[in-house]
């Protein structure tokens, strides 16, 4: 056969293989663009089920902020629940404190040092008129507060000497009250507003210092 006849059958013989190699690859090609899809669509549903899940995750974390939030406000609460129950024991402890110190060592003791007219060196008793601490109490920021002069005794004032201590204590004493009455609330003000604690407080201050006249109201 000659060169040409040689070529034409060599086309005809590889033409049909080349078409079905071409169609291969070509079917090849789809086969992997589909897989490749595939995996994209399962990538893609991947990433939503991921997203849900954060989403969830997200989710529940907001609900435990939400709930340790709470928790911590209950917490805070019942911490300032106490405190201020522990300020409302120490205001009735320090006025049962102050009630009784006015009772045991003032009732009946000279409080105050003054002089007569006559130059005479003389002293004032406390002695109360009602019955109770309570009312003792009332009845000393009362005689603090009163005209010394309608009961002969001149200035200079000064508390007396041996009982100095014992009033002071109970300045310190009202100061507390005062204090504790001021962060509490309207019924421990009330309640050293009918005690008249502010103005033995002040009474007291008054004579350590040596001032006068003493604070004749609340």
């Amino acid at each position: 056969m000659k060169a040409a006849d040689w070529g034409t059958f060599l086309s005809g013989v590889f033409a049909p293989i080349a078409f079905i190699w071409l169609v291969a690859a070509v079917w090849i090609q789809s086969q992997e663009l589909a897989e490749q899809r595939e995996e994209l669509r399962l990538t893609r549903l991947e990433f939503e089920e991921n997203r849900e899940v954060m989403k969830q995750q997200a989710e529940e974390a907001r609900k435990q902020a939400e709930f340790i939030g709470m928790q911590t406000n209950i917490l805070e609460r019942q911490e300032e629940e106490r405190i201020i129950a522990r300020r409302e024991d120490d205001f009735s402890d320090l006025l049962r404190e102050l009630m009784g110190l006015v009772t045991q060592h003032f009732v009946g003791a000279r409080i105050i040092d003054g002089r007569t007219q006559g130059g005479a060196n003389i002293g004032m008793y406390f002695r109360r008129e009602g019955v109770g601490e309570e009312k003792a109490l009332i009845d000393f920021s009362e005689y603090l507060a009163s005209d010394l002069t309608h009961k002969g005794l001149l200035p200079p004032y000064a508390f007396h000497p041996a009982i100095v201590d014992k009033l002071t204590a109970a300045g310190a004493l009202g100061d507390q009250i005062i204090t504790l009455a001021e962060q509490l609330g309207p019924t421990q003000q009330s309640a050293i507003a009918r005690l008249e604690v502010r103005r033995m407080t002040a009474n007291i201050s008054a004579l350590l210092e040596g001032r006068w006249p003493l604070r004749s109201s609340p």
